[in-house]
C-alpha cells in the first residue's frame, strides 16, 4: 500500500480491490469492486482521472477505513477436525469403544495396490500377506495417525462393529431420502459440531466488519458472501453424505452465506439452475433465548402441494428441492435476525454449464 494521493486524509490503496477496465462510448473506465472496513463491497464504474470517484469508489482509502485480511479457524484441534471429516464422510467411521480391525474383505485380494488420501493427496502402497495387509512392510500398530486415517477413509480398517452400525446408519438415510422426495425438504440434524459452527458464524461476521460483504437492500435488508473457499471446502467434505441421501452422485456448486436484519424479509421464488438441492445450516440466531418453535421460519410449499414451516437450531442442516419448490420468509419479527450458510449442489451428470453463476464469480474472496 506504498501508493497514495495526497490531501487531507491522506488516501492509501487498497490491496483488497479488484480493478477490471472497461470501454464505454469510446472511453476507458474502471469497474472498481473493493471492500471498505465497516462498510459493505462497493461496485463502481469510474474514471481514472477523477480522484473523487476513486476515493468514492474505495479503490484509495484512509487507513483507519483500510479493510484487513480475515482468516477462519476451524475452532477444532487438528485430530478432531480429522475425526469430523471422517464422520462427514461415514459416521460408522468414527472411533468405537473396541478400537479398529482389518476389514474382512481386503483380505482375500492379491497382488500390489495403492491408496491415496483424500484429505491429504500423499499415495500408498498397500502390500497383501498371510496374516493381512501391510503398508510399506509395516505392521498396523506401527503406522501414523495420518496413515491410519488414510486406510479409515478407504475402510481398509473399520469399527469392530462396523457392519451392524453402518445398517442402521444405512437405513436412516433411506428414511430421510424418503421423507425429502415426498416432502421437498428433510432436516438432517446437526451437520456441523458446534465449535466449528460457531467459529464459521464468527469468521463471516469478521467478513462483515471488514467490508467483504455486499448488501441488499430493504426489504432484503442482508449482507451476502458469494462461494467463499472455506465454506466451499466444508461442502465437499459433506457431499458424500448427501449423496447417500439422495441416493445419486452430486456436484458442488457454490456456496453463500447470508445475514439478515431486522425487519427482512425474502421474497416468494424458486432458485437458479445451479441450486437443484440446497441445505441451509443457522450459524447463528437472535435473540439466542427465543425456543426453536418460536423463530423465523422458513416457509415452503412441499412436493405434496402443503404449505410446512421450518425452523433450526444453530448447526443445524436442512435439506430441501430450491430449485423446485417456492419458498419465502414474510417480515422478520422485531428485534429477530439470523445468519446462515447455504450449500448447493446439482447432479452429477447434470446439463448445468455453469456452476458459478456470474454474480458468484464477481467476489474475490473465494473465486474459483
Amino acid at each position: 500500500m506504498k501508493k497514495s494521493i495526497g490531501g487531507r486524509p491522506r488516501l492509501y490503496l487498497n490491496a483488497f480491490a479488484e480493478v477490471v477496465p472497461v470501454v464505454r462510448n469510446k472511453r476507458v473506465y474502471l469497474h472498481v469492486r473493493a471492500p471498505r472496513r465497516g462498510r459493505s463491497m462497493r461496485n463502481s464504474l469510474v474514471r481514472e482521472t477523477s480522484r473523487t470517484q476513486l476515493a468514492a469508489s474505495n479503490l484509495y482509502l484512509p487507513k483507519r477505513s483500510m479493510p484487513r485480511a480475515v482468516r477462519f479457524e476451524p475452532g477444532l484441534d487438528l485430530k478432531a477436525l480429522a475425526q469430523w471429516r471422517l464422520g462427514a464422510s461415514d459416521p460408522c467411521l468414527r472411533a468405537a469403544a473396541g478400537g479398529y480391525r482389518l476389514n474382512p474383505a481386503f483380505k482375500s485380494l492379491g497382488g500390489q495396490w495403492q491408496l491415496r488420501d483424500p484429505l491429504t493427496g500423499l499415495v500408498y502402497t498397500l502390500t497383501p500377506g498371510r496374516r493381512g495387509l501391510a503398508l510399506a512392510k509395516r505392521k498396523f500398530k506401527n503406522l501414523t495417525g495420518i496413515e491410519s486415517r488414510a486406510l479409515i477413509l478407504a475402510r481398509v480398517l473399520v469399527p469392530r462393529d462396523y457392519e451392524r452400525v453402518r445398517r442402521a446408519w444405512l437405513r436412516e438415510l433411506a428414511a430421510r431420502g424418503r421423507e425429502l422426495r415426498a416432502r421437498g425438504a428433510v432436516s438432517l440434524g446437526a451437520l456441523l459440531p458446534p465449535p466449528l459452527s460457531l467459529e464459521l458464524g464468527r469468521y463471516f461476521q469478521r467478513l462483515k466488519a471488514e467490508g467483504f460483504c455486499d448488501y441488499h437492500p430493504k426489504p432484503d435488508n442482508k449482507f451476502v458472501v458469494y462461494n467463499d473457499a472455506n465454506a466451499r471446502a466444508l461442502m465437499k467434505d459433506l457431499t458424500p453424505l448427501l449423496s447417500k441421501i439422495l441416493r445419486t452422485k452430486l456436484r458442488p456448486t457454490y456456496p453463500y452465506y447470508y445475514s439478515y436484519g431486522e425487519s427482512a424479509m425474502l421474497r416468494r421464488h424458486r432458485d437458479r439452475e445451479q441450486c437443484q438441492y440446497s441445505v441451509a445450516i443457522q450459524l447463528d440466531y437472535e435473540p439466542s433465548a427465543a425456543p426453536v418453535r418460536a423463530r423465523w421460519p422458513l416457509k415452503i410449499i412441499g412436493a405434496d402441494g402443503v404449505r410446512r414451516e421450518w425452523t433450526q437450531e444453530c448447526g443445524e442442516g436442512l435439506l430441501f428441492l430450491g430449485r423446485d419448490l417456492e419458498h419465502w420468509r414474510a417480515r422478520a419479527p422485531a428485534g429477530h435476525k439470523l445468519s446462515a450458510v447455504l450449500f448447493h449442489y446439482v447432479d452429477h451428470d447434470s446439463a448445468v454449464k455453469r456452476l458459478i453463476p456470474d454474480d458468484a464469480k464477481r467476489t474475490w474472496w473465494g473465486r474459483a
